[in-house]
């Protein structure tokens, strides 16, 4: 049985600035709960491809104010879970089921998508894993949303902690992976798209290969 690890960071695109995104990146890790304000929030509908099961959900979000008080609306807020959403299913899920992960521009911003190589690659996508052969079964804590508003009150960057378990069943036997860590999603041309990460992943099981332990740092600064 191999143990695989890999952290990776980079940070956020040149639409977002460096030193907000670093600080929600830390109000999203600690769960801050001071100075700003909060709301609890159901996530949007998920929906899984045939052959898997995935829980996804958001626990609340936090407002992070630097001026006029706002609230990440709804529509907003089920926007970014359904992007988390489709980030697993391109990174964990489709690699279980044979599939390639495929264009990663309606999920991740430019510069994300740039930075995605070598072992920042490895340690935000699951391409190689063996291919299920029954249900692909992931699970994850909950997301508490953290947004970061402007002094014109305006939200255009939320961050987020993710824990993901994923399960699954090949010819060789079980698989599973664990990715944790943080996301930062920005406001692009009305959608919202994955901006920065910082995240490791633990795949563990039959058939991944001789590598047990790999680590890495990542940066997509321009």
């Amino acid at each position: 049985m191999a143990s695989w690890k890999v952290m990776p960071f980079l940070r956020a695109g040149r639409g977002a600035p460096l030193g907000l995104v670093t600080g929600l990146l830390v109000l999203a890790l600690l769960g801050c709960s001071g100075g700003g304000s909060d709301h609890t929030g159901t996530s949007a509908k998920v929906d899984s491809p045939n052959g898997s099961s995935l829980e996804l959900r958001s626990a609340g979000v936090q407002v992070e104010t630097t001026g006029a008080p706002a609230t990440l609306g709804n529509a907003d807020r089920d926007a970014i879970v359904d992007t988390v959403r489709r980030y697993v299913i391109a990174a964990t899920i489709d690699p279980f089921h044979g599939k390639k992960v495929g264009d990663l521009t309606p999920l991740f911003t430019l510069p994300a998508v740039a930075a995605l190589s070598g072992l920042d690659r490895v340690a935000a996508l699951d391409e190689g894993v063996p291919k299920a052969t029954g249900l692909v079964k992931v699970t994850s804590a909950p997301m508490i949303l953290t947004a970061l508003s402007d002094p014109m009150g305006l939200i255009n960057l939320v961050g987020t902690s993710l824990y993901i378990d994923a399960r699954a069943t090949t010819k060789d036997g079980p698989v599973r992976v664990k990715r944790s860590g943080q996301l930062v999603l920005s406001r692009d041309a009305g959608t919202w798209k994955i901006a920065s990460f910082k995240l490791a992943a633990d795949r563990s099981g039959s058939g991944l290969g001789s590598t047990t332990t790999t680590r890495a740092t990542g940066d997509s600064s321009p």
